[in-house]
């Protein structure tokens, strides 16, 4: 059983050929992966783009995700986040909203880890839609990693 001898690599393996996939037939498979009794979908599914994956992104790329998000989830997912990662994000919009998130960061906040993955998520989730109607590119894995 692939996943008993290595999950995380199965995982991996699942989420690098899922990512070949159209959003809609990823969620066919997925759907059919949950019905099967599949144990790790959470893990599946968090491996095909994960906050930290924005490094991977080209510059292109980042500009277009954050195009879509409100300057909240972007400032709520920077809190704590890497500063590589507050850095590329930062470098990426435009110089208003830019302004905007770094005022909002440099403001105590009294948020919940809760509500910061959350934002991450929305972000992740943000990629894979773009990626899936082909206006992004995701980064290759390296399946060997």
């Amino acid at each position: 059983d692939m996943f008993a001898r290595n999950s995380s690599e199965g995982e991996t393996r699942v989420a690098s050929v899922l990512r070949e996939f159209d959003k809609d037939e990823m969620e066919e498979v997925m759907d059919d992966l949950e019905k099967s009794g599949l144990r790790n979908l959470e893990a599946v599914r968090a491996k095909l783009f994960t906050f930290e994956d924005i490094l991977g992104l080209s510059k292109k790329a980042l500009v277009r995700l954050f195009d879509d998000l409100s300057s909240e989830i972007v400032a709520l997912a920077l809190r704590n986040a890497d500063p590589e990662i507050v850095e590329a994000v930062l470098g990426s919009l435009s110089a208003r909203a830019r302004r905007m998130i770094e005022a909002e960061l440099s403001m105590e906040a009294d948020l919940g880890d809760e509500e910061i993955q959350r934002a991450r998520k929305t972000i992740s989730s943000t990629a894979l839609d773009l990626a899936a109607a082909g206006q992004l590119e995701l980064p290759s894995r390296d399946l060997a990693a």
